[in-house]
């Protein structure tokens, strides 16, 4: 299989509730807020650790120390609810703010794409969708390009290819880019922002490759999703994430934004642009442009959910546990292809809305990232119950990325 890089790449990186055991509260030595479960502490409970804590801590400080980030956050938590809440750096840059805890909100991007897997994964189960059905059966006349993308053929191709980034299909925000040039995509202008528009914007370029022969991660796929969930369904896929996903799970801090809505509600960090630069001579930081309001409504059901790294556990904890999908369903989501992507160790790979990341003490995490500019984040659930979350306050050079990847492989092989 032929493997094909987008610039969309950059986007990668939009029940039951587990009950948390009491936590100690204690100050670190950036006088960091940093929740520690008693049972880490060296009480009478002789389960595992949740993680070894100095290891996390010293993981997560070289994001912000050595790299110079402005924050960073990370939340692990095993499978009886049981967490450690780590946080490095600043929540704003210039005010002393401590950097917020695993309860504050952030834009989550592409793990969104995890949501709307599971509810087209649903309707697979319910016997609505079929998997390796053509995707012109639930949405005729909509996958048919157009000039340049004449080639491009529902009939030809199917849901699951759609779900894995192997349909072919080109990508739309780089054309929102030049079209709202000299505003990137993520600055608000007036213009059509509806997920029939966005796929017709794709639709007008050449097909990447022919459908089931390559992959390349492109967020066509997810809006198409979306239009399927909603055409199937009837309703809105806002509503069907709220009504199957969210609301069950007590995801009371996830939400999906208005259109029109730039911020981020309740407590959470700023977000900031620029690679990562030290202090200069003089000890000030070098200036980055705060870009902590933005619009996500071009990226639709392919990355528009807002959550916190406590919501995102559970949601993960909850897909892992076979509380969202059958069996079968949950094994057709972790049935992958190479996702080779440089930032990304070797034996990455992508399932239907997941990807499987290897660890360095053997077995992998099944999770996904999320990459917008400003914040740039990672989570998921490995095969013991264990969960975590992190994410970072600004887009990481590759150096700094490769930290974040770094930070998350602590958290789940350290407590082994």
């Amino acid at each position: 299989m032929r493997v094909t890089r987008s610039r969309s790449l950059r986007l990668l990186l939009a029940v039951v509730v587990g009950v948390t055991t009491s936590v100690a509260v204690v100050l670190g030595t950036r006088g960091l807020l940093t929740a520690v479960p008693l049972a880490d502490s060296g009480g009478d409970d002789d389960r595992p650790a949740v993680t070894n804590r100095w290891a996390l801590r010293a993981a997560l400080d070289k994001l912000t120390d050595n790299d110079h980030l402005p924050g960073a956050v990370i939340q692990v938590r095993d499978g009886q609810g049981s967490t450690v809440t780590l946080s490095s750096g600043t929540a704003e840059l210039g005010s002393g703010r401590p950097m917020v805890d695993g309860n504050a909100r952030f834009r989550i991007a592409s793990n969104s794409k995890a949501f709307t897997a599971v509810a087209v994964l649903q309707l697979v189960d319910e016997g609505k969708i079929g998997l390796d059905a053509p995707i012109e059966r639930y949405l005729p006349g909509v996958v048919h390009g157009t000039g340049a993308g004449a080639a491009i053929d529902g009939n030809t191709i199917t849901v699951r290819q759609i779900l894995q980034h192997t349909s072919g299909l080109p990508e739309y925000v780089d054309q929102l880019d030049r079209m709202n040039a000299p505003a990137r995509w993520w600055e608000p202008v007036d213009m059509d922002y509806s997920p029939a528009h966005l796929v017709s914007l794709a639709l007008a370029q050449p097909p990447l490759f022919a459908p089931g022969t390559g992959w390349a991660y492109v967020n066509t796929n997810y809006v198409l999703a979306g239009m399927l969930v909603q055409a199937v369904t009837g309703e809105d896929i806002r509503t069907v994430l709220t009504e199957r996903i969210i609301a069950p799970l007590g995801l009371a801090d996830t939400y999906w934004p208005a259109d029109d809505e730039l911020g981020i509600r309740g407590p959470h960090a700023h977000n900031y642009a620029g690679a990562a630069a030290g202090p200069g001579t003089d000890g000030a930081t070098p200036a980055r442009a705060d870009l902590t309001e933005m619009t996500v409504a071009p990226l639709n059901s392919a990355g528009s959910l807002v959550s916190t790294p406590g919501d995102l556990n559970r949601f993960y904890q909850a897909l892992s546990s076979g509380q969202l999908l059958s069996p079968d369903s949950l094994a057709e989501m972790r049935t992958t292809v190479n996702a080779a992507e440089p930032r990304f160790p070797a034996g990455t790979s992508y399932g239907l809305g997941l990807l499987r990341m290897p660890l360095s003490c053997g077995g992998e995490y099944w999770g996904h990232g999320g990459n917008l500019p400003g914040v740039v984040s990672m989570s998921g659930a490995d095969n013991t119950g264990r969960q975590a979350t992190a994410y970072v306050t600004t887009s990481p050079d590759n150096q700094s990325f490769q930290h974040l990847l770094d930070t998350m492989d602590v958290a789940f092989c350290s407590a082994r």
